[in-house]
């Protein structure tokens, strides 16, 4: 499925195959949304409220880093992204 495909399926879903293909799947990993928002070509503000969806969902969740809210995917979220390819 290529990346024009991904995208008309929404925001919140190409949002977390971005989240898969860059690998960020484990607390060591998280990532905040201004590192996110540049590598998955999206609005800050579409990130965000994309981000705050998957979380709502539990396919990513966050932790807190020198004050920095960072995500990742959940076990949850990594099978919802894999699925995508089956």
């Amino acid at each position: 499925m290529g990346e024009d495909e991904i995208k008309s399926k929404g925001t919140v879903f190409y949002v977390l195959c971005r989240l898969h293909e860059l690998c960020i799947a484990m607390p060591e990993l998280a990532s905040t949304s201004e590192e996110i928002t540049p590598k998955i070509d999206l609005p800050k503000e579409q990130t965000l409220e994309a981000l705050d969806k998957l979380e709502s969902e539990s396919l990513i969740t966050t932790i807190e880093v020198e004050g920095k809210r960072k995500f990742y995917l959940t076990s949850k979220g990594i099978l919802a992204a894999c699925s995508v390819f089956t």
